[in-house]
């Protein structure tokens, strides 16, 4: 189902899904299909048949609300993910005097830390003193326990929780149930970030009650460097579902947010969709949108709770052969994590990579001393896992 990458003219195993994922090899046909269309139509493209690209997102709906435990009207194929952080930020962090703070990992990707602090200095706000951030492990890691304390103990300030549904350096995937339950208890918003989740490990974003997140998709999801991100919204956040006197100017408008019946009409105000289809700005980019499509109709036809049983049993042969080698500091946690494993290896360095490299494996290196690599189970198997682990002995 994917192709396979070469090195010295010879395919390698691949274990770096975690940073971007293999080209389904049906990716070419379904970017090729609109590639002759436009051709052949041209501006007709958009309402004419086959894939009518002004209703094109719709078609990825099904895929997206089967990954994200979520109802089509919830989630958008659109935008990147830093972008869509921003629009869905000017939306759902609505600080006053009193309740302004941000909870936050300290070690959340930096482009989530750069919109946080962006966002508080819009607002008037001293990022220092507005985001209270979550101190990290010795692995890199905070428990669920520790993420509720600090809940607890900031309530009264908070407007916002912003965290990871899966750490891009640990691993580690968090308990997003109990934390949006904490959450919602305080009257708190709760947005998280699934680059590293969706597509990873099974969610239940509309039964969690979650606010918001956001993602990538050229990770687990397969799509393609720089491809299209997408969003979700939970319905209870839908324009038709809030007073629109305080819900319609907290949407950053655009075109194709509006109602789609009135969308080319000249008019003087902005008529949201009633769903999160309100938050898009700009007509879709219909051929990463096909690239994502692609996939996406490989996840529909497999349960993700059964691919993560499946990286599951790969993942824990890792953890028992992992713990007994001298050196090797585990930083993932072994019962709450996802595709991907981090070790510190005090005593490597990045050269480890080359050393991989000309045995045919591709892992991912990431300062300090960090290895990460995972087992995807649209495309990895077990033989080539156990073979890695071979080679890692050998090299460690």
């Amino acid at each position: 189902m994917f192709h396979r990458p070469i090195h010295n003219h010879l395919p390698t195993s691949y274990f770096c899904g975690h940073s971007l994922g293999l080209q389904p090899i049906a990716t070419k046909e379904y970017m090729a299909l609109e590639l002759d269309k436009w051709a052949k139509q041209a501006v007709d493209g958009h309402f004419d048949e086959p894939n009518p690209w002004f209703h094109y997102p719709h078609f990825l709906k099904p895929g997206l609300a089967h990954l994200c435990g979520a109802k089509e009207s919830e989630v958008v194929a659109y935008g990147s993910l830093t972008s869509n952080l921003h629009f869905l930020l000017a939306s759902f962090y609505q600080p006053t005097t009193q309740k302004h703070k941000i909870l936050a990992e300290d070690i959340g990707f930096p482009s989530d830390t750069f919109a946080l602090e962006t966002h508080a200095k819009f607002r008037g706000f001293n990022p220092k003193e507005a985001i209270v951030w979550l101190k990290h492990d010795a692995s890199f890691c905070f428990s669920t326990d520790y993420i509720l304390s600090q809940i607890e103990e900031y309530n009264e300030e908070l407007a916002l929780i912003w965290l990871s549904g899966v750490n891009f350096m640990s691993g580690q995937v968090a308990d997003m149930k109990e934390i949006a339950r904490a959450a919602s208890q305080h009257g708190i918003r709760i947005g998280f970030d699934l680059a590293h989740a969706i597509g990873n490990v099974p969610l239940h974003l509309h039964d969690w009650g979650i606010d918001f997140a956001v993602w990538c998709s050229y990770k687990y999801l397969n799509a393609g460097p720089g491809a299209v991100g997408g969003y979700f919204i939970h319905e209870k956040n839908f324009p038709n579902k809030l007073d629109t006197t305080t819900c319609e100017p907290n949407i950053l408008a655009g075109w194709w947010g509006n109602k789609e019946e009135t969308r080319f009409q000249t008019q003087q105000s902005f008529d949201p969709i009633p769903n999160a289809d309100a938050w898009q700005h700009s007509n879709a980019n219909v051929l990463s949108l096909a690239a994502l499509r692609a996939s996406l109709d490989i996840f529909l036809a497999n349960q993700i709770a059964d691919l993560h049983a499946k990286s599951s049993t790969q993942t824990k042969i890792a953890f028992e052969w992992l713990q007994n080698v001298p050196g090797v500091q585990l930083l993932t946690p072994l019962e709450n994590n996802g595709n991907m494993l981090s070790v510190m290896l005090p005593k490597q360095n990045k050269k480890l990579i080359a050393q991989l490299k000309s045995r045919q494996i591709t892992a991912d290196w990431r300062e300090p001393n960090i290895l990460r690599f995972s087992f995807c189970p649209l495309y990895n198997t077990n033989d080539e896992w156990q073979q890695f682990m071979d080679v890692l002995h050998e090299l460690l």
